[in-house]
């Protein structure tokens, strides 16, 4: 899978344009 660019506002805290670490 690869990160994604803009993940959705349901994710707080977490920094656009890093991958996604959260569950």
């Amino acid at each position: 899978m690869h990160p994604v660019a803009e993940p959705p506002p349901s994710d707080p805290g977490h920094v656009p344009g890093l991958p996604c670490l959260a569950p």
